[in-house]
């Protein structure tokens, strides 16, 4: 994935790569020279068995070398250090950080770093004494310790061999080559010939002299965003743009990750982030956008409507084991629409109800949250709501036209939509991409049980 950077040096700004580089101490494996950020050192550990977990512990046990892990860096790091600035080293490895480890708990999820958190640790904490144990091991001072954390990443449990080749098709894609499973292998072979015949180093022309030898080229740049909501997936940075928010929800884990923290800021700056997002792969040049990670439906959709088909997006999003695009033949799918009388003001309530039936819940929402809504319309795909109630990309692209087309017709006098969402993840992507000539829409998480007001969409 670091050699396909070279590609795109405008985007990932990655100018060199070098592969078991003298001189690098213990971060030798893979060394990354940046255009305009520090040069990354990294210690790549791959484990058979992935599911162990790693414990602090491991940092410390010199079992089966002269010298520790935590030894290692700390040589390393005072090695490669010159003058004011230190080294920016890494341990990637696909073995999970142990639940509740007093030293890895710390580890931030956005940076990898354990500092500041691990520094703020109570000495007479569990946290504070395996502090002071790391220090005592390498025998050197507390602060000493802290100062080479501050330039240690530790990125654990980043998945799985097919994982990786999937992380390696997106990078591919973004970078303009072909990104069908035959052209990674093809590439993963060439990289590896090259470091068997000994070659140490790529950079931009050896890449671009390899995709040509190979004949790896594709139709043209596919972006990559991925969206980190409710969980961080692997190789998330591999993509051309990642927005990562698990910290502004409620939760430790991705099951519990539904309730926004930081209210009503928090899906302002979201949006914020996204349009941020949508002007620089503008600026890049690109208009095809793969769109992954871990999020819900009122996320889904605002990517959707932000990356929107009006503004000459095109967007491919997985579900399950397929690829929904907006661009391609549409398969016409029926859907009926209720309505339902409330009379409470000028606004409308809009319930798409593929998967389940979700009408009622609603109904009781808008109610005990006083919203000024006068009628509650709900869709309902002909068939009945069912969770396989979508199969293709083109039953998907015809049902998102089908519900803009009735949506219009439906939303004479109506000043705001209130949108209440069931259905497949890629469907609310897509139905975000084409929701125009719409009244202003507010979207709402399910909270199960209850909704929380999140996105607000301009159309």
């Amino acid at each position: 994935m670091q050699a396909v950077r070279l590609l795109r040096e405008d985007v990932w700004g990655v100018r060199k790569v070098m592969m078991e580089v003298d001189k690098a101490g213990n971060v030798d494996d893979l060394v990354i020279y940046y255009r305009d950020k520090p040069t990354l050192y990294n210690q790549v550990k791959f484990s058979r068995l992935a599911g162990e977990p790693l414990e602090h512990g491991w940092f410390t046990d010199a079992a089966s070398a002269s010298r520790s892990p935590l030894q290692r860096f700390y040589s390393s790091f005072m090695d490669l250090s010159q003058g004011d600035a230190p080294p920016r080293m890494a341990l990637v490895t696909n073995r999970t950080i142990a639940p509740g480890d007093p030293i890895l708990r710390h580890v931030e999820g956005r940076d990898g770093l354990l500092t500041p958190r691990l520094a703020n640790a109570s000495p007479t904490s569990e946290s504070g004494t395996e502090r002071a144990a790391w220090a005592e091991h390498l025998g050197i001072a507390e602060e000493e310790l802290l100062g080479m954390l501050d330039h240690l990443h530790i990125q654990a449990g980043i998945g799985n061999l097919e994982q990786l080749q999937d992380a390696c098709a997106q990078a591919m894609l973004a970078a303009g080559l072909r990104g069908d499973q035959q052209a990674v292998m093809i590439g993963n072979g060439a990289i590896r010939d090259l470091i068997e015949g000994g070659c140490d180093h790529l950079d931009t022309a050896a890449m671009r002299e390899l995709v040509e030898r190979h004949d790896l080229a594709g139709a043209g740049a596919i972006a990559q965003l991925c969206i980190a909501a409710i969980d961080r997936p692997p190789f998330a940075d591999s993509a051309t743009c990642l927005l990562d928010w698990t910290d502004r929800y409620e939760g430790s884990e991705p099951r519990q990750r539904r309730h926004l923290l930081d209210m009503p800021d928090a899906p302002l700056q979201m949006s914020s982030e996204l349009t941020e997002a949508r002007r620089s792969l503008e600026g890049a040049g690109y208009s095809d956008l793969s769109v992954s990670g871990s999020f819900r439906l009122d996320v889904g959709f605002s990517v959707g409507a932000e990356f929107a088909d009006t503004a000459g997006f095109h967007l491919k999003v997985k579900q399950r084991d397929e690829i929904w695009a907006s661009e391609g033949e549409t398969e016409p799918f029926a859907v009926k629409a209720t309505e339902r009388n409330v009379g409470a003001g000028e606004e409308l309530a809009i319930c798409i109800s593929l998967s389940n039936e979700i009408s009622e819940e609603v109904s009781a929402f808008v109610d005990s949250a006083g919203l000024p809504v006068g009628r509650i319309l709900n869709f309902v795909p002909a068939s009945g709501p069912s969770r396989t109630s979508l199969a293709t990309s083109a039953e998907a692209r015809g049902c998102a036209q089908a519900l803009l087309d009735s949506l219009r017709n439906s939303v004479f006098g109506a000043t705001r939509l209130h949108l209440f969402l069931s259905c497949p993840n890629a469907l609310a992507v897509l139905l975000g991409h084409v929701w125009n000539r719409l009244p202003p829409t507010r979207v709402y998480a399910d909270l199960n049980p209850g909704y929380q007001a999140t996105f607000e969409v301009v159309s």
